[in-house]
């Protein structure tokens, strides 16, 4: 096997496991990875990676894309939604 499909079964395997734990499609968790770098992350540092548990990896990628502004709400219908930053400003005009 080439180094390009190992590499691409290791990103594939992330997005999945990372959709797992957030309980996302593998759409939705491709798209928030790409978004907040964690697709650049794994790419970058394949090297590394690859060589840990996903346990370790998955947290890797949490705190890198919440470094990015990256927070996952999920809304109590089950919807999800990315929040890219938030605005206390808004916040308070629903309160007041």
């Amino acid at each position: 096997m080439s180094e390009q499909k190992r590499k691409i079964g290791f990103t594939v395997a992330c997005i999945n496991e990372f959709a797992n734990r957030h309980r996302l499609s593998s759409k939705e968790a491709f798209q928030y990875l790409f978004q907040f770098k964690g697709i650049a992350f794994i790419k970058e540092n394949y090297d590394v990676e690859h060589t840990l548990d996903f346990e370790t990896v998955l947290e890797d990628l949490r705190i890198l894309c919440k470094k990015k502004w990256g927070y996952i709400m999920r809304l109590y219908h089950g919807s999800n939604i990315v929040i890219d930053n938030i605005n206390l400003a808004m916040y308070r005009m629903f309160c007041a």
